[in-house]
């Protein structure tokens, strides 16, 4: 499934260009890895935790998921020990979306620089990157919803992919184009506002080789 919505502009310029992507449920299926690590935190601190809810809301930073459940004390050491934990407890859980490891190495192979800009904490991503041998040029953790704007804008990236509603406004905010997929909790519709709605990543390579393409033919 792809669908194409209504902005008129060339996505890519004719030279270098850069690619932004999500992590959770766009690169990665983290949802496993983060009910692991969780788990393991939540009973470490013998505090409870509705595990399936927070990995339902995967997005937002884990502490504002925990703060729902937990006071806001509780949540932040909660999250703190999740972090310690997950090397060990998640990380072995996560598994590489359909399409992620052909999508980054598309960008590559047209000449772009690939970016992760994610909710999770630096530290966390940097761990599964390394684990997938993902080859990212640039990681940025800890930033969430339209303020992945400003790293947009600091690296100049043409298009950002991503799961959430937010991540579009973000891609939008910068002057960036929005690619969603629908491998996360959103479907197309929830992602209207996107550029292009992509239901894998195993899509990505034709749609950036057809962009650039566009580019290259008006000149730009």
């Amino acid at each position: 499934m792809s669908h194409t919505h209504g902005r008129s502009r060339v996505p890519f310029s004719a030279g270098p260009f850069v690619v932004g992507f999500d992590l959770d449920q766009t690169l990665l299926d983290t949802r496993p890895a983060v009910a692991a690590a969780l788990g393991r935190a939540a009973a470490e601190l013998r505090v409870r935790v509705d595990v399936d809810a927070a990995v339902a809301r995967l997005g937002p930073p884990l502490h504002e998921l925990l703060a729902e459940q937990l006071p806001a004390d509780e949540a932040r050491r909660c999250a703190e020990r999740y972090r310690r934990v997950y090397p060990a407890y998640g990380l072995p859980h996560a598994r590489l979306l359909p399409g992620a490891r052909q999508a980054v190495r598309a960008v590559h192979d047209s000449g772009g620089q690939a970016v992760v800009i994610t909710g999770q904490s630096e530290s966390t991503a940097r761990h599964h990157l390394r684990h997938e041998r993902l080859g990212i040029d640039v990681v940025a953790g800890g930033v969430w919803g339209v303020s992945k704007a400003e790293v947009l804008r600091a690296r100049s990236a043409d298009a950002y992919v991503g799961d959430h509603p937010a991540d579009i406004q973000a891609a939008h905010s910068a002057g960036a184009l929005g690619v969603a997929v629908t491998t996360g909790g959103h479907r197309a519709g929830d992602l209207a506002e996107a550029d292009v709605v992509l239901s894998t990543l195993e899509m990505f390579p034709a749609w950036l080789t057809d962009a650039i393409d566009t580019a290259r033919r008006v000149g730009r």
